[in-house]
């Protein structure tokens, strides 16, 4: 398993020490940096990009932490070590998770677990090609053998039909057929498997949002905490992807 990499920012001693004690536990676990001062936080997390960051976000050091999130580009996954009164604040701004820092041993790594899986997850996911950066060889001759127009052929039954990509709403998984939403408001029906046909999708158009679901996330009319909604249409995203779909979007 490759490595995950994390970055810690606490100011308690004894906290620190707690932590570490928990996430030397994990073999894929590395520790790029461990700081209580702001300015080696700063200049050493500029030169490295970990998957997750812990941040004491307790007491005093709220709001002084807070600015500092503001200063630098924030990893896939921020957790915070807070106060039972800000758990709800803190989720809403974005924190993946949010721990007592009263917590037990047993806990903390119950929760590392969860994010070992969810980062492993993430690190499976596809990512999508900037406009601005030419494709690789392999990847242009991938999509021209499979959407050269911009469309892609659905198989029901005997039928085989034409669905342009630009008028896909969404997609969700229903057993062995996918239900295709458009744009008109036709619903087309497909012989295979979500996680198949979503191999086979561009990754500049089409996110996987929980596992019945692929949207078209250029058609995301609205984003409320882990909720989408495309044409009225409302959908639960699963932090597995919440992570990726803000990344998708810039948020």
């Amino acid at each position: 398993m490759k490595n995950i990499t994390t970055f810690l920012y606490i100011h308690d001693v004894v906290l620190e020490r707690k932590v570490l004690e928990c996430l030397n536990r994990f073999k894929p676990i590395k520790v790029l940096c461990n700081a209580n001062e702001k300015y080696a936080f700063l200049e050493n997390i500029r030169l490295h990009q970990p998957e997750f960051l812990m941040i004491d976000l307790s007491g005093s050091h709220y709001e002084t932490s807070l600015e500092l999130l503001e200063m630098i580009q924030k990893p896939t996954l921020l957790i915070a070590i807070s106060d039972k009164e800000r758990v709800e604040t803190l989720l809403e701004k974005g924190f993946y998770d949010v721990i007592n820092k009263n917590f037990t041993n047993d806990l903390l790594i119950k929760k590392i677990y969860k994010m070992i899986r969810l980062v492993t997850a993430l690190m499976q996911l596809p990512q999508p090609i900037p406009a601005e950066e030419p494709a690789s060889e392999y990847t242009s001759k991938k999509k021209s053998n499979e959407f050269s127009h911009n469309f892609l052929f659905v198989k029901y039954k005997k039928l085989s039909e034409k669905v342009k990509l630009e008028e896909i709403l969404f997609m969700r998984n229903n057993k062995n057929i996918i239900e295709i939403m458009t744009t008109s408001g036709k619903l087309f029906y497909h012989h295979s498997t979500l996680k198949k046909f979503y191999e086979k999708l561009p990754v500049d158009r089409f996110v996987k949002i929980n596992n019945a679901v692929i949207v078209n996330y250029h058609k995301i009319d609205k984003i409320k905490n882990l909720e989408i909604t495309i044409q009225g249409e409302v959908f639960n995203v699963t932090r597995v992807y919440a992570q990726a779909l803000k990344k998708l979007l810039r948020l």
